[in-house]
């Protein structure tokens, strides 16, 4: 090959480097940067600042030269087609939308690898996990994380929920989402920031010591009212009541979900005795995705219990109630935001 390659490809120096930052695969990204850099620098440069032989920097850009951007994929079959046409498209598009197991397939959810390789043997195509990335998002795919849909959920009851939450919103009238959350000694884990080269290790007991957490936010005011017991019983909520009560001024509308804790006499009663202020509403039974307050908890169990062990259990406890002394109205208004609610209807 000639020093004064060009490159024949559309991709352009910034098309490159977007795909050098997503790239995972280091034998590619290695092949990305090389042609990145030829924007900038005569290709034996290139070869001295990645530490490669210069004939084989060649041969990269003359792979994207013949192939495109499927021909620097080290992993590609040779002698098989490195695109798809419209109909496959529109195949593959139609396949990743069900679950794997729905079509016979022996696991149950859709990775690049497993699109390549159904690809490969349906089509006899060879594309890189890059390229299916490219092509999911260009077919209109996303990676989001799914959320639950309850299947025991009354579709009637959650309508006629929704639309009584409405007419109290319109009417002015203040309403209050209650829930409780448990929170382990035993400490959760979530992703954070290591140095390379080093693993990362959370302490933990392995004990089930717990700490639980009751809490009433007003989503528009960003209002809240917390308490932290060693137990989730009726007493437990009852005393959380005449906190409320004591606390909240004027009459409002609190709502609240069907734990036993809360349908229990001792609480029924204790609610009556409120009834002049409290007007209780319930949510349907199987719905908490429609209770606000549990995205709190993910704020809550972030903040506190997420990748840190507490060498005691009350030391728990004071960090639970810690988050809540410094939660904000205007975080309680962002976190437990009722938008997503009213677009229900």
């Amino acid at each position: 090959m000639p020093k004064q390659l060009v490159l024949q490809g559309k991709q352009t120096k910034e098309d490159f480097l977007l795909l050098y930052k997503k790239c995972r695969d280091l034998r590619l990204k290695e092949r990305y940067h090389a042609l990145y850099l030829s924007f900038m620098y005569e290709w034996e440069e290139i070869a001295t600042i990645l530490g490669r032989d210069y004939q084989t920097i060649l041969e990269w850009a003359g792979l994207y030269n013949e192939n495109g951007v499927e021909g620097l994929d080290p992993d590609r079959p040779p002698g098989r087609p490195s695109s798809l046409t419209k109909d496959q498209i529109s195949e593959v598009r139609k396949i990743v939308m069900q679950c794997p197991r729905d079509i016979g397939l022996r696991f149950s959810n859709w990775t690049v690898g497993s699109i390549c390789k159904w690809i490969a043997g349906k089509f006899g195509v060879a594309l890189s996990g890059e390229r299916i990335r490219q092509l999911l998002h260009a077919i209109g795919f996303s990676y989001v994380k799914p959320a639950f849909s309850y299947i025991l959920a009354d579709r009637k009851e959650r309508e006629e929920f929704l639309s009584e939450l409405t007419e109290i919103s319109s009417n002015g009238t203040p309403f209050l989402f209650e829930d409780e959350a448990t929170v382990g000694q035993h400490p959760t884990l979530h992703g954070m920031w290591v140095l390379k080269g080093t693993k990362a290790k959370i302490r933990t007991f392995g004990n089930h010591a717990k700490r639980h957490a009751f809490a009433v936010v007003n989503p528009v005011t960003g209002e809240k009212v917390s308490m932290v017991a060693k137990r989730l019983t009726a007493d437990t909520f009852v005393r959380f009541i005449d906190k409320l009560a004591g606390t909240i001024s004027g009459d409002f509308t609190l709502i609240l979900d069907n734990s036993p804790c809360h349908k229990a006499n001792i609480s029924l009663e204790r609610l009556e005795r409120y009834r002049d202020r409290i007007n209780v509403v319930w949510l349907p039974r199987y719905s908490p995705d429609l209770n606000p307050v549990e995205h709190m908890w993910k704020e809550m169990k972030f903040n506190v219990s997420h990748n840190h062990m507490f060498d005691t259990v009350n030391r728990l406890g004071w960090g639970m109630i810690g988050y809540f002394r410094q939660l904000k109205p205007e975080t309680v208004r962002s976190v437990c935001s009722t938008d997503y609610l009213f677009g229900k209807l």
